[in-house]
């Protein structure tokens, strides 16, 4: 449907996140009367999504289905910075250090989908990387075309875009305790309620308790701790020329690095701090994993052992319990107006453009007459589809 042709449908949203604000604008340019609805500011610090960066890249290790899917990813994330006249994509290309026997699967996959690829031997990467301390007999995977987004700007830029438009309403601090999937309305704090002919709850972490009983699928909560350590001016010109570092071997396989600039810092975590938790709590990092964050800072780069600034903080998240991934499904019944983007996985930011594109194409009953909701009631889920 061409951006902007009138639907005459009222969509409520219920989160604010990167997911919740980019089906917003979609819709709107679909034609749409959009309700956004968050429990804090919009956009909300404490939303998974609200940080410095995040990664955006095609390749799936392993996965060729996912990676041609996530193959022109950087390319809606570049209509997205056209669209908001704002810079959002820094093209610093995504280099994954693993086994050489592993980096040649991964780029005939990479070529079979389209993705560009170079391979790097570990004498190319020791001269590239001097400033790196990476294992010494390992390969290297560039993806150039890849890179990181600038994710508080995203949604700092998304948000000032929506309040430009008439037919949007951002209501802040309006926390939903209940979900009518059968009526596409919500139950707000205090008793009252909101209904629209398509509803969509993108409520982040929130989900799992939110819609308990409502899920097709168990859903695990996740909680990642991250360091921060503010830029020495001295390196930039080192940092500049640094890709995004991905390391799938050695003492610190399942680490991550993403370089400074454009405002933000370098960006450190691993595997090893990611656990699965009962409930939301603290963002406040563990003395241990911070001291296990420490130790993976100064072992990749051994000038970070000198002082500067560092700072680190815990986020939540949810992800599917059997593949680890992001879940979009139906609540209720297959004719329900009700869609959950219920959990994220790890990389769900990326894919926010694809997510949010699919929920404004979704096709919903036609518009009918505003009536006050009836009471929530709990529907019975039927299995959905699960997206990566």
């Amino acid at each position: 449907m061409p951006a902007g042709t009138p639907t005459g449908r009222r969509v409520l949203i219920v989160g604010a996140g990167v997911v919740g604000l980019l089906t917003a604008m979609e819709c709107v340019r679909r034609g749409d009367d959009v309700t956004v609805l968050d429990q804090g500011p919009i956009p909300n610090p404490a939303a998974a999504s609200f940080d410095q960066n995040r990664v955006v890249r095609a390749l799936h290790p392993g996965d060729p289905t996912a990676t041609r899917a996530a193959a022109d990813l950087h390319g809606r994330w570049l209509e997205l910075e056209r669209h908001l006249a704002t810079p959002l994509f820094r093209r610093l290309g995504v280099l994954l250090v693993q086994p050489a026997a592993e980096a040649l699967g991964d780029l005939r996959l990479m070529r079979a989908a389209g993705v560009d690829g170079e391979m790097l031997g570990p004498k190319q990467l020791r001269q590239r990387l001097a400033h790196l301390r990476l294992p010494a007999r390992a390969a290297g995977l560039l993806e150039p075309e890849a890179g990181v987004l600038l994710a508080r700007r995203v949604l700092t830029a998304t948000t000032r875009w929506l309040r430009q438009h008439g037919s949007v309403r951002l209501l802040p601090y309006r926390a939903v305790v209940e979900v009518d999937p059968a009526a596409a309305a919500v139950t707000l704090a205090g008793g009252s309620t909101l209904a629209g002919d398509l509803l969509f709850v993108a409520a982040g972490a929130w989900s799992r308790s939110l819609l308990a009983g409502l899920l097709p699928a168990p859903v695990t909560l996740y909680r990642q701790s991250v360091l921060y350590r503010r830029p020495d001016p001295a390196e930039s010109t080192a940092w500049g020329a640094t890709p995004v570092v991905v390391l799938r071997t050695g003492p610190h396989a399942g680490g991550w690095l993403l370089p400074p600039g454009a405002g933000t810092d370098l960006k450190v975590s691993t595997h090893a701090v990611c656990r699965p938790v009962e409930r939301l709590g603290s963002r406040r990092t563990p003395p241990s994993r911070r001291r296990a964050l420490d130790h993976l800072l100064r072992s990749i780069v051994p000038g970070a052992a000198a002082p500067a600034p560092t700072e680190t903080h815990d986020c939540y998240y949810l992800a599917d319990r059997a593949t680890g991934g992001a879940v979009l499904t139906r609540l209720g019944s297959s004719s329900s107006p009700t869609w959950a983007y219920a959990a994220c996985g790890g990389g769900g930011f990326k894919t926010a453009p694809l997510i949010a594109r699919e929920v404004a194409g979704l096709r919903a009953p036609p518009p009918r007459p505003p009536v006050r909701a009836r009471p929530p009631g709990r529907a019975a889920a039927t299995p959905g589809r699960r997206t990566t």
